[in-house]
């Protein structure tokens, strides 16, 4: 699942949602080194594991869950803002 912001036909914000209840697992873990790898900062948003990954000209951050993997993404938005904007979903009833 994506979904996007826009204002006045420019993109500020790409939220994305990843299921990693997959056949791929292998994929999944290598996926996931790779964030921590490439991490600026490690933080936590609602008691998952978050990372702040600088993507040539945007930042991202990726929290982390046993089951999911969201992403959020823009070249508009300040490391700070896009914290805020993943402190105010409700992840309390993911695993």
């Amino acid at each position: 699942m994506s979904v996007t912001f826009n204002q006045e036909d420019e993109e500020i914000l790409k939220f994305w949602q990843e299921s990693f209840n997959s056949d791929d697992r292998a994929r999944i873990d290598q996926r996931i080194k790779q964030i921590k790898t490439e991490a600026s900062n490690q933080l936590s948003i609602g008691g998952h594991n978050a990372y702040v990954v600088n993507e040539k000209k945007r930042e991202s951050l990726y929290i982390l869950t046993e089951n999911y993997g969201f992403i959020i993404h823009s070249s508009d938005l300040t490391k700070d803002q896009l914290i805020k904007v993943a402190q105010s979903i409700d992840l309390s009833n993911l695993n």
